[in-house]
């Protein structure tokens, strides 16, 4: 459930279903679009949250601390080798976790 309050928050699904249950009447609602030069700031804080949220979950699923870690690190691989396909750059796939050394 939404907190009263003034926000400044990327409209994911969720909150989307949210907003579309309050009252119009006695909720002020406004949405903006992004900025286009703030837009890097506010995705990259986003995702950054949605990234920590998924290896927390992660690491809680997981009792064996060693599987946890590669589980952790595996999500992150596939995250970086996703951004690498999606910006059709390959020196992104540099940026993966080598998993032999951790």
């Amino acid at each position: 459930m939404l907190k009263k309050g003034l926000y400044e928050e990327i409209i994911n699904r969720e909150i989307k279903q949210e907003l579309l249950t309050l009252d119009d009447d006695t909720y002020a609602i406004e949405k903006g679009n992004l900025d286009v030069e703030e837009a890097r700031k506010f995705l990259a804080a986003y995702i950054s949250n949605v990234t920590r949220q998924a290896l927390d979950y992660v690491r809680g699923a997981e009792r064996n601390n060693e599987e946890a870690l590669l589980k952790q690190i595996t999500a992150c691989n596939r995250v970086i080798a996703t951004l690498s396909h999606e910006l059709d750059d390959a020196s992104f796939g540099q940026l993966e976790i080598d998993v032999r050394n951790q």
